[in-house]
Parts: structure tokens; C-alpha cells; sequence
């Protein structure tokens, strides 16, 4: 089931992230002095992460005997669960080692000759290989992989080869063009190696940031509404076996996925929330939109 009318609840990894694995909207009041997108302050930015490292969903299928697998790349979010059962890296270096780098004078080596920890492309693919694989661990298993493609760098062909870094509408379609296939490639492996029919979820988190991405970093104008409904649409793909997708809706939101699939197969009883989607590019203001609704 593809939900046609998706939409993510905020328009930043983090936020989505902490509310999508604890199935509630974070504290609008904290929301928008911490959704400043990248100039979060430290203790806001640590909250967060906590809400997303030690999380509701987790702890609800491990009470239930799940075993959590967390297989992380090198960036910050996502990259850690301090409740999972086992974590497999697809880097080399901490987050802060690799920091350090970026910022040193030996950077533009360490870019082209990956003499310290694998290369974003090697991180990627690494991710996507092991999502698969993982398939035929003993279930029941909990397994969560957060993929920086298609955005961010470009570092991938329409056939996954190594292009040169440029922020472009053909760099983004090449790259989403070569993760299509290899999504429905990780999908054929992961059904063809499960022990039973399995879950699966793909979902963005947010929607796209272009134009206002490196090196347009300028602030959106405030009647930028295009690009605004576009930041909060999203992907949102669901495989439920036996339930005939019952209770998935074309305008569900991040924030309710986990109360439908908990519902459908665990009898659990949550209220679905109102969709909705809070929109914030700046400092402390925040507005509620519907991105498909002008």
C-alpha cells in the first residue's frame, strides 16, 4: 500500500524522527525554539536524539520478544539505539572522529583516498546490502536502517555510478533513479529470505530541500509555499501481510504509522492522531500547513 497523500509531520530528520518512534507530536513550545534546521542548540539537539535512541516503538516490540537490529551509517541520526539487541556498522570512524576530519587540512585527501572510514557511496550500498541479509536472522526482529539517498550528497548514476558531487534536479533524479532499483532489489532479497512473511516499511522522513540546499543555503522566503508543501510530503510505502491493508489511509502522517501496525497485529488499542504537519525553517515560527491543500 502506497499512501497517495502522505505527509511527514515536520520538515526536519530529528523531529520526524523522535515522533515517528514515539508515535506523538513533540511539545510544540519546545518545537520551535529547537526546529531551527542545523542551529539546534546542544541540550535541544540532545533530547532529541534521546527521544530517537531510546524510543516507544522499540521498547513496545521487545517487551513483546522482538529483538531490535539497528544498522547504522556515519551520521548522527539514526545512528544509534541505545535499547537495540545488536548494532551493525557500515563505517569506519565515530561521527566525531569523522568531524574532525572534515574540518582538518587533511580532508581533501581523506574525500578521495578513504584511508580512515568507508566513503558515503561505500556507506550507502553497505546499508542497503545488510538490510537484506539481515532478513534471515531468526525472527521475531525489529530491523531499522536510515538511508541518506536520494538527497544530500549526489554520489550516485541512474546506474549507481561514482558522479561528481553538484546540487542539480538531474543529479537528484539520477540518484533517485538508482535508488528505486536498488530498493526493489533489497525488497526481493528480503522477501525471498525471511523465515515468514515479513513487515516492511519505506518511508521519508520529510520531503525534499530544493532550492535552499548547499550551496543555496539562502532562507526559504516566507511565501515560498511550494517549496513549503513539498518539504512535507513524503513517501510512505507499507507491506502487511493477512491484513489486506486494512486501517492504512491515503493521508496518513509519520506520526500514526506504528498506531496502525501495532493495531493491526497486536490488537493494541491506540487512538490514531489527527494528521497534521508543522512547518518551521527559521526562528520560533512555526505554522501548520496542508501540503496538498492551496
Amino acid at each position: 500500500y502506497v499512501a497517495s497523500e502522505s505527509r511527514s509531520n515536520y520538515p526536519s530528520t530529528f523531529l520526524s524522527l523522535s515522533s515517528l518512534f514515539n508515535m506523538d507530536y513533540i511539545n510544540l513550545k519546545f518545537f520551535e525554539t529547537a526546529i531551527q534546521l542545523g542551529k539546534m542548540n546542544i541540550a535541544q539537539d540532545s533530547q532529541l536524539l534521546k527521544y530517537i535512541e531510546d524510543n516507544k516503538v522499540t521498547r513496545f516490540l521487545k517487551d513483546r520478544g522482538y529483538k531490535a537490529i539497528n544498522i547504522t551509517s556515519g551520521r548522527r541520526i539514526g545512528k544509534k539505539n541505545r535499547i537495540a539487541d545488536l548494532e551493525i556498522k557500515c563505517d569506519q570512524i565515530s561521527e566525531v572522529v569523522s568531524v574532525l576530519i572534515r574540518y582538518s587540512l587533511y580532508y581533501p585527501f581523506e574525500k578521495h583516498l578513504n584511508l580512515v572510514g568507508n566513503s558515503v557511496r561505500q556507506q550507502t550500498l553497505c546499508l542497503m546490502d545488510r538490510l537484506s541479509e539481515i532478513a534471515n536472522r531468526q525472527s521475531p526482529k525489529f530491523i531499522f536502517g536510515h538511508l541518506l539517498v536520494p538527497v544530500t550528497e549526489f554520489l550516485f548514476g541512474p546506474n549507481g555510478e561514482n558522479v561528481v558531487h553538484e546540487v542539480s534536479k538531474k543529479a537528484y533524479l539520477g540518484q533517485l533513479i538508482f535508488t528505486n532499483k536498488k530498493i526493489m532489489t533489497m525488497v526481493d532479497k528480503i522477501l525471498e529470505q525471511s523465515d515468514s512473511q515479513p513487515i516492511i516499511i519505506i518511508q521519508s522522513d520529510h520531503g525534499p530541500g530544493f532550492p535552499y540546499v548547499p550551496p543555496n543555503v539562502a532562507m526559504p522566503p516566507d511565501d515560498d509555499i511550494e517549496f513549503k508543501r513539498n518539504r512535507m510530503r513524503n513517501l510512505s510505502a507499507y507491506l502487511l501481510p493477512g491484513k489486506d491493508n486494512e486501517m492504512v489511509y491515503q493521508t496518513i502522517s509519520n506520526v500514526n504509522t506504528f498506531r496502525v501496525i501495532f493495531n493491526l497485529y497486536f490488537n493494541a488499542g491506540y487512538k490514531l492522531l489527527e494528521d497534521k504537519s508543522y512547518f518551521s525553517y527559521g526562528l520560533g515560527h512555526t505554522e501548520e500547513i496542508d501540503p496538498y491543500v492551496d
